[in-house]
């Protein structure tokens, strides 16, 4: 299962099962959620209106019933990049991107889990 903050109908045209996530009261809570769910892949926006989303990707990888799923960053700015190491995510994108680069991408990681 993939978790997508973008249109559903995108991720359903390219045959991904979709969840999304409103902002949860505490970083703990989406942590919660997504063990629940335990998706193939979770795409962050790094700005996520109030959170850091490098540091939720930091907490899901440390978390160890988590730590197995790959973790993709993407922003508009591209400075981000460099951090997604030190947030031990396993990738980024730059927004904007091209959709069949988006989708390789996600389908590359989806399938190493």
């Amino acid at each position: 299962m993939l978790t997508c903050y973008y249109p559903a109908k995108l991720c359903f045209e390219i045959r991904f099962a979709v969840n999304t996530y409103k902002k949860a009261a505490r970083l703990s809570d989406f942590v919660q959620k997504v063990t629940e769910v335990n998706p193939a892949v979770i795409l962050l926006d790094i700005q996520l209106g109030g959170y850091d989303g490098r540091e939720l990707g930091k907490q899901i990888k440390e978390a160890k019933p988590l730590s197995h799923i790959p973790v993709i960053l993407f922003s508009a700015n591209h400075h981000y990049k460099s951090t997604i190491d030190e947030y031990l995510c396993d990738d980024f994108i730059d927004k904007p991107f091209e959709l069949n680069f988006f989708v390789n991408k996600i389908r590359y990681y989806a399938q190493k889990v």
